[in-house]
């Protein structure tokens, strides 16, 4: 009787009691002996926190002031502690239940060579060779991608070895993303900028503690801009379609086509490892490139790939005909040619070119024909290439080159013929891929992709592994 005539009084008054930031009451209820001591006849304690109260703001990327940053982690420290990972406009908001001084620190380490380029490692060589300075300070932030206050040869040699898929040089990426109030006024040079919000005897909420993104190593943008490639003609790389027979070394020597003004090249090509064994890679010694071995990635070449990254601050004209590297194979599947077994991967590395004024051309493979002479149609080849990885289990990559836009079916079958799964849509001409998920299928063993196009039907061998 006495707690419900107490609950009651409480409902009675419960908007009447003010308290800040925190206040603990005590409420009595005396009895019909007349008690009022806590706990000889009863007593609620009521502990009345003050309204909450947040911190919110917005990430965007610095270079149009808008596009929010997603996947930001944006962490609170001091008195309370907690984060939060900012979505596709980049909003954060970090609610306050407690304390006054806090620290707001965002963060974001993954995908760290997206947006980057050989290009970005060409513009640091020019800035250092004082060609074309970097005049924006947040670009100068991004140039120093290994955090070090300054701009060096180093920040471009870590992004080449980057590209070129050394684990090191990687790591030399000390972060993805870097993180400025919007509210500071960057100097050149910029180093010693803030990189968090900080806030002392906080009480109330605090809107628009906005900040700017800086991608690392993002110091180039045309190259997101397909209206740069327009019509301009690709870089085109030269070699000897040569039929493949078992036990052969291949040697293959790729050159150039005339072309004026080359800065930087990057690409990646894959080869069948089913059917060419890589046995070396060599520069050649009077090439117009000066390559060595620091230009090329074989981190990866067992399972089919090889990198090319190359940049200078200055251009070179490039001959017809000029030799720039030789491959070396050893054939372990008989039959076919070289442009079966070998092709540009843009999965792995996208193909571009640079002139020295940070312009951006396509570059493609062109296969001569057996007798020496120059096969057009070498260029437009329809084959299904291997799947990455192979062996799989649960999922993989099947990628295939169309000689135009058609329709398609591709579909993976087991030893007997029977159909496990199947896709039908269309693709343009040239590069396309599928990522295939295998979750729900049970088969393991040998299966075999099949591609079905007007230009005839190709089929492939997938080895799927038990999980």
């Amino acid at each position: 009787m006495v707690f419900g005539l107490m609950r009651r009084y409480l409902r009675r008054f419960r908007y009447s009691v003010s308290v800040s930031p925190t206040t603990t009451t005590t409420y009595y209820a005396r009895g019909e002996g007349g008690c009022a001591t806590p706990g000889s006849c009863g007593s609620i304690t009521v502990m009345v926190n003050a309204c909450g109260f947040v911190i919110s703001g917005n990430i965007k990327w610095e270079h149009d002031g808008s596009t929010g940053v997603k996947d930001v982690i944006v962490a609170l420290t001091g008195d309370q502690t907690g984060s939060v990972t900012t979505p596709l406009g980049g909003d954060y908001t970090l609610a306050i239940t407690s304390g006054s001084n806090f620290t707001v620190t965002p963060g974001k380490s993954i995908n760290k060579l997206n947006g980057v380029t050989v290009a970005d490692a060409t513009a640091i060589q020019q800035h250092l060779a004082n060609i074309t300075p970097i005049a924006s300070a947040y670009k100068q932030v991004a140039a120093d991608v290994n955090k070090s206050n300054s701009i060096s040869t180093l920040d471009a040699t870590v992004i080449n070895q980057s590209l070129l898929g050394n684990p090191a040089a990687l790591a030399q990426f000390k972060t993805s993303w870097r993180f400025v109030p919007t509210t500071h006024t960057m100097l050149i040079p910029p180093w010693g900028f803030p990189e968090k919000r900080t806030y002392m005897g906080l009480s109330s909420s605090q809107t628009n503690q906005d900040f700017f993104g800086i991608k690392t190593g993002d110091i180039v943008s045309a190259y997101a801009n397909p209206a740069n490639l327009g019509s301009d003609p690709a870089l085109a790389l030269r070699l000897p379609n040569q039929p493949l027979e078992t036990g052969e070394t291949v040697d293959v020597q790729v050159r150039s086509t005339p072309w004026n003004d080359l800065s930087a090249l990057q690409l990646a090509l894959g080869f069948d490892p089913a059917r060419l064994e890589f046995l070396g890679i060599q520069p050649v010694l009077n090439s117009p490139i000066p390559l060595d071995a620091g230009n090329f990635g074989l981190y990866r070449v067992e399972r089919g790939e090889i990198r090319l990254v190359w940049s200078k601050a200055e251009g070179l004209d490039l001959p017809e005909g000029a030799p720039l590297f030789r491959i070396q194979f050893r054939v372990l599947e008989n039959g076919g040619y070289l442009n079966e077994a070998l092709w540009l991967d843009p999965e792995v590395l996208p193909a571009w070119a640079y002139s020295a004024a940070l312009k951006e051309y396509a570059v493609d493979l062109h296969f001569d024909g057996v007798s020496g002479t120059v096969d057009a149609d070498e260029t437009k080849r329809y084959r299904l290439l291997p799947n990455r990885p192979n062996p799989f289990s649960t999922e993989t990559t099947i990628a295939f080159d169309l000689p135009g836009a058609c329709a398609a079916r591709l579909r993976i079958i087991d030893l007997t013929g029977r159909e496990l799964w199947c896709l039908e849509k269309s693709y343009p001409a040239g590069y396309n891929a599928e990522r295939l998920l295998f979750d729900a299928l049970t088969a393991t063993g040998v299966l075999y992709c099949e591609l079905t196009t007007p230009f005839g039907t190709l089929s492939r061998r997938l080895v799927r592994m038990a999980r």
